[in-house]
C-alpha cells in the first residue's frame, strides 16, 4: 500500500482508494488481534494528509512557473475519517 502512495503523484483517487483498502486492511488486523499491525496500518493513514500536503509542496516550486499547481483533495467521506482517528493510538 505504501507503494501506492509513493506512485500516487497528483491524482486524488489514489490516496481516496489507498485510504479505504487501508482502514479495510485496519479493520482485519484489528479482528485478528494483531494490535502491533493495526497500529502501523493506522500511522499509514494518520500520514496520508501530510503526505499529500509534501506533494502539494513539492509541486509548488514548479508549478508557479506554469501557473499550475495541482490539488489533491481526499473525498470528504474520507476527509472525515482520517479526522476521527487522527488522535487513536491502539496497545
Amino acid at each position: 500500500m505504501s507503494e501506492m502512495l509513493k506512485r500516487a503523484g497528483y491524482e486524488s483517487d489514489y490516496y481516496n482508494q489507498a485510504v479505504y483498502e487501508l482502514s479495510y486492511c485496519l479493520q482485519l488486523a484489528v479482528e485478528a488481534d494483531d494490535m502491533e499491525q493495526a497500529q502501523d496500518i493506522l500511522t499509514q493513514i494518520q500520514e496520508v494528509p501530510e503526505l499529500i500536503q509534501r506533494k502539494e509542496k513539492q509541486a509548488t516550486s514548479f508549478a508557479w512557473r506554469i501557473n499550475d499547481s495541482p490539488e489533491i483533495e481526499l473525498k470528504e467521506s474520507i476527509s472525515q475519517y482520517i479526522e476521527n482517528i487522527k488522535d487513536v493510538k491502539l496497545e
